[in-house]
């Protein structure tokens, strides 16, 4: 989701994350199904100066190192797995090649691995 800053698109994800908990609430009532809750995990890319701080890095040893992204992402599948909870993950900041760059290359070496379905939102404002 792209759009200058302060036109809702931060309050639009919130606004669907509670409308799907409320929705998975609604129906654990209705037919006693089992109870999925879904949560947001706000997270401000340009919070730290340091991408690889952000996205995780490759270390001397050749190992991947979590960054703090990619230890959210990984959570996130853990709780989805034991708990039945979706993390829905939004990295709210003006869009910057940086930490787009980051994320796209930790995303698509598979340093971070998925092996359940998970929510993720892209929040991008656009300036200029």
């Amino acid at each position: 989701m792209a759009g200058p800053p302060g036109t809702g698109k931060s309050s639009c994800i919130s606004g669907l994350v509670e409308t799907l908990s409320e929705c998975s609430l609604i129906k654990h009532k209705n037919t006693g199904s089992q109870m999925h809750s879904h949560k947001l995990q706000r997270i401000n890319p340009l919070g730290v100066s340091d991408p690889a701080l952000m996205f995780g890095k490759v270390n001397s040893s050749s190992d991947f190192e979590d960054g703090i992204f990619t230890a959210y992402f990984r959570k996130a599948n853990k709780e989805h797995s034991v708990h039945k909870m979706t993390t829905w993950i939004c990295l709210d900041a003006p869009l910057h090649h940086g930490w787009a760059e980051f994320l796209s290359s930790a995303l698509d070496k598979g340093q971070v691995s998925y092996t359940h379905w998970f929510g993720f939102a892209l929040l991008c404002s656009v300036i200029g």
